[in-house]
């Protein structure tokens, strides 16, 4: 599918109804791992010889008609359970802003304070015994290639990182690093 087609949006609003209604692309489980390489500017003949994918996207996809709703002031319905995500109204962080950016240029103990946070929310909201973390990213347009990895923003659209077969196999990978740590992994399977 042409880049140009997976990013034409057509959006209807009812302010009204606090909704807009859109059509999304859905990533399709085809067993592989999809791709799209968002750029304010497309990709040369150079950058594209220099990856794997010489399309700017890949994968199967489905165009669906969608609702989607304001999520502001709606955190009770907005559960982890019912949505895949939740909105957690009081988590404070001890790092200040600028620590953030530290962590993206390679501050590792920053980044294991940070974590450990995280860790203690997720622990506490699940009652789960084992969190992993894996990945922060900073996204800021006015600051991309000035400190670390510092993204521009999701261009393209509400979008995750994985799909379910990828998030699987990450999910797997990091029960396999448990297990060379010597943690029982008995319990994840």
């Amino acid at each position: 599918i042409p880049l140009q087609d997976l990013v034409k949006i057509q959006i209807t609003m009812s302010l009204q109804d606090n909704f807009i209604t859109t059509t999304i692309s859905l990533a399709v489980d085809d067993r592989t791992r999809h791709w799209f390489y968002l750029s304010s500017t497309p990709r040369t003949a150079a950058q594209r010889r220099a990856t794997i994918h010489e399309q700017d996207a890949g994968g199967a996809v489905k165009a669906v008609q969608q609702r989607i709703y304001n999520g502001r002031g709606r955190n009770d319905d907005l559960t982890l359970d019912n949505c895949s995500f939740e909105l957690l109204p009081d988590c404070p962080t001890a790092l200040s802003n600028g620590e953030f950016y530290k962590i993206q240029a390679g501050d590792q103990d920053l980044q294991q304070r940070y974590y450990d946070e995280v860790k203690a929310i997720v622990k506490k909201k699940l009652g789960c015994d084992q969190v992993i973390c894996f990945n922060s990213q900073i996204r800021n347009a006015a600051k991309i290639g000035q400190e670390g990895n510092i993204q521009g923003y999701a261009v393209g659209g509400p979008h995750t990182d994985a799909s379910p077969v990828t998030g699987d196999a990450l999910a797997w990978s990091f029960v396999q690093q448990l297990k060379e740590e010597g943690v029982n992994t008995d319990e994840f399977k």
